[in-house]
């Protein structure tokens, strides 16, 4: 990747998305066995389907991706980096919701639109679109899905996701890193609090749920205690109870030490 950035400069945010939009074209070039379609100047046309939630109250709507998506074909344009190709951008509403981000992938389909799909973000939108993609041979390419099951080996027979690549942070990760630091220091109890309806910017409902649930199944992985008295334990937030009275009785003393 550093190859294609100006000597002594940085990765910026347009480099990122240009480096997406190289790895998208490779992946569907290399298994796509659809018709091609002729773009300006004789090039190949490939159309990317951006299936994004227009709400603005999401991190990732369209309106903010969009300009983002365009600085980055300007820079690939610029630098040469698919001179045989020509990128065409086609935008829908997920609307977060898995019936509609489907119903958009299979119009973009029907219609012939698509060499790859960019989004859905959200992880229930990208699911249902990502257990029907593969049978499209059409790679989708999400700085979302953030549940651990996105994660799972994409080799295997009965795979659920396997044409589902994930570019940015996950849950995953997350647990990894709280893991290390839990065998870094050999911490052995750990109290998950979290809260069930927060961060809806990135997720309708569940994030801290699901944050959760992956962070328990990769402490139990590494062979941590965990369910236990003198393992780790996870506790949701009542919204009416006072976080004073749940960290004095549901922390207290018990998981001050290692």
């Amino acid at each position: 990747m550093q190859r294609f950035l100006p000597s002594g400069r940085r990765l910026a945010p347009q480099h990122l998305c240009a480096m997406m939009l190289v790895l998208a074209i490779g992946i569907s070039g290399a298994r796509s066995r659809r018709t091609s379609h002729v773009g300006s100047g004789n090039k190949e046309l490939v159309q990317i389907s951006c299936i994004l939630p227009n709400n603005t109250h999401m991190y990732a709507h369209i309106p903010r991706v969009r300009p983002a998506l365009d600085i980055a074909n300007d820079y690939i344009v610029r630098h040469r980096l698919l001179p045989d190709h020509q990128l065409d951008f086609t935008y829908a509403d997920s609307r977060c919701s898995p019936t509609y981000a489907q119903i958009e992938a299979i119009d973009f389909y029907m219609k012939g639109k698509t060499r790859a799909f960019f989004g859905p973000v959200c992880d229930y939108a990208a699911a249902a679109i990502g257990r029907i993609n593969w049978h499209w041979d059409i790679p989708l390419l999400t700085p979302g899905a953030l549940v651990q099951d996105f994660g799972e080996n994409k080799t295997v027979a009965g795979a659920q996701f396997p044409m589902v690549t994930r570019v940015g942070a996950s849950f995953d990760s997350m647990s990894g890193f709280v893991v290390t630091m839990m065998t870094q220091f050999g911490w052995r109890r750990v109290k998950g609090l979290y809260e069930r309806h927060t961060n809806t910017e990135v997720m309708d409902e569940n994030f801290c749920y699901l944050a959760m649930n992956a962070l328990y199944a990769v402490i139990a992985r590494n062979g941590l205690p965990i369910g236990t008295d003198e393992g780790s334990t996870f506790f949701e937030m009542p919204t009416s109870q006072d976080k004073g009275d749940v960290l004095r009785n549901e922390v207290g003393v018990k998981y001050a030490g290692k």
